[in-house]
């Protein structure tokens, strides 16, 4: 529908692309460079951010800690919204299996795997694979985003968690602001291809993300079994790209003679369309994941190489992504509805995530409005429904799931397809993301 001239913009609207199939699977960087490279010095690596609205691209420093040498450095990760949690992962030693196929991409942790839909402006249309690392952060590989050697950046991302077989199950999120490093970007060096993705959604506050982690110790990463999850795309070699897989296993060596001393290697290949998929750490005792590498080459045939952080990548990812407005911010995310009774009832349970999207943390009661909408802008010109309230306890990038109390739709509702909405009326931060627009709002049919 149409938003009528009070309703200001509808955000959060889904982009995910209607001519999928026509997206082929980003080539592996070796492909197109082929030269021996050496390790950067350190005073030389810069952040480099691009807006893909505004086309420009700006060289910014986001470390603001010092580089001193750490012995493991990392930050936290989040189960996102409350639901079962049926990993399977493995932690026994042993070399990387083969890859196998994950069956339901809406369990945790599988569904804080991305799939990438990038856009280039010479018509470029390609896939790759990532990871949620923040709310509204993705991590990827940097040749996902960025042609490297002075190449052009994407001029469109599209990001959807736990993707499968054309679905969607948690909606997309689209690319603000995209960061690689100057070594990627101006010269095509492999031991920088690292990217992230900055959203307009905070879609990890539904599906949950992973944390991200930095080592000194060259032996961890050959003496710990490590993760992998990812969407192979090569149709040649039997992979449609609608499927995401799984792997794990120990890493064999670093690249030292490929000059390349930031890639750890592994004896199995990968394919088109698994870059950017990371390689993460998982420890059952406490549930924590984190990201420890990027995977960014491969043959096809016997190898895969996986860039690692080094400190100055992991303190500037982790400032760009906990940068945020100083002030409380809460917004109504991912909402829900269950018909009571028969399907064509009208009284139906409703729930949402209530999320701080700031580095601010708040207690307190929010007063919310329930609307019911005949387009996915929710606002007070909108029917509505009822009001509740709830009291929680937020801390930086927190979230809450708020049951609503028994929703009615009136009976002078005509029969009709409607979006069910919140409104939290609360002076925060950010007052225009006080209402659950566009994916956020749930699609509900009147059917008597």
């Amino acid at each position: 529908g149409i938003a009528s001239a009070d309703e200001g913009v509808t955000r959060n609207v889904d982009r995910m692309p209607l001519d999928a199939d026509k997206y082929i699977p980003m080539p592996f960087p070796q492909e197109r460079i082929k030269t021996k490279q050496q390790v950067a010095a350190p005073s030389s690596v810069k952040a480099v951010a691009y807006n893909p609205e505004t086309k420009k691209e700006v060289v910014v420093d986001l470390q603001s800690l010092s580089r001193e040498i750490a012995s493991f450095i990392s930050t936290p990760g989040s189960l996102g919204r409350t639901s079962s949690t049926n990993s399977n992962e493995q932690i026994g030693l042993e070399n990387w299996t083969d890859i196998s196929a994950v069956g339901n991409t809406q369990d945790y942790p599988w569904r804080v795997k991305v799939k990438l839909f990038q856009e280039y402006p010479n018509g470029g249309k390609y896939v790759c694979s990532g990871t949620m690392i923040q709310p509204a952060y993705a991590i990827t590989a940097g040749h996902c985003i960025n042609d490297g050697s002075g190449g052009a950046w994407a001029k469109s991302v599209t990001v959807v968690p736990g993707y499968r077989d054309d679905w969607a199950p948690y909606g997309s999120a689209y690319a603000t602001n995209l960061l690689s490093f100057s070594p990627w970007v101006y010269d095509g060096n492999f031991n920088y291809d690292i990217g992230v993705i900055a959203l307009d959604r905070a879609i990890g506050a539904t599906v949950g993300w992973h944390g991200f982690g930095y080592t000194t110790d060259r032996s961890f990463y050959l003496n710990n079994v490590f993760n992998n999850a990812g969407y192979p795309a090569e149709a040649k070699y039997g992979f449609t790209g609608k499927t995401l897989y799984y792997r794990y296993g120990y890493n064999d060596d670093f690249a030292d003679d490929w000059g390349r001393p930031y890639v750890v290697r592994f004896w199995k290949p990968s394919w088109g369309g698994h870059s950017g998929s990371s390689m993460y750490i998982y420890y059952p005792d406490t549930g924590w994941r984190g990201v420890y590498g990027i995977l960014s080459t491969s043959d096809r045939v016997s190898n895969t190489g996986i860039v690692i952080m080094d400190e100055y990548e992991f303190n500037t990812i982790r400032n760009y992504t906990g940068a945020s407005a100083p002030a409380f911010d809460l917004t109504p995310l991912g909402v829900t509805t269950k018909s009571i009774g028969s399907s064509d009832s009208r009284q139906m349970e409703m729930a949402y995530i209530a999320h701080n999207s700031s580095s601010a943390s708040w207690s307190g009661t929010v007063t919310a409005s329930v609307y019911l909408s005949k387009n996915e802008n929710i606002s007070a010109s909108d029917t509505l429904i009822q009001k509740h309230s709830f009291k929680a306890d937020f801390g930086p990038w927190s979230s809450a799931e708020v049951k609503v109390p028994l929703v009615s739709i009136p009976e002078n509702m005509a029969k009709g397809i409607y979006y069910l909405g919140v409104v939290l009326d609360i002076d925060d931060g950010n007052t225009l993301n006080n209402d659950s627009d566009g994916q956020d709002a749930a699609k509900v049919a009147v059917l008597n």
